[in-house]
């Protein structure tokens, strides 16, 4: 109640009337200076932007541990470049 209070029941992004507190930079600072008051529809818009952007950023990093390089094959690399084989007489 008291962020809402200092910033008057004002939505800081909108100026609508604000109903909630939220966090300006993400993580475990709850520190007054890293807290705004907020109206529902910003919120929401706010976390879902925040949350699609956490998902990229995981997907990023999930292709990039399973992304293989190209096996390497010994000698020859096409078919066409295989010896004939020797013809054993069966």
């Amino acid at each position: 109640m008291r962020i809402l209070r200092r910033d008057a029941y004002a939505c800081q992004l909108c100026g609508a009337e604000a109903t909630e507190v939220d966090h300006i930079k993400a993580g475990d600072d709850h520190s007054d200076e890293n807290l705004q008051a907020i109206c529902t529809p910003c919120h929401a818009r706010k976390s879902s932007s925040e949350g699609g952007a956490a998902r990229a950023r995981e997907l990023r990093q999930l292709r990039a541990m399973i992304k293989r390089k190209p096996e390497q094959t010994p000698g020859r690399t096409h078919w066409r470049d295989a010896k004939p084989r020797e013809n054993k007489g069966f």
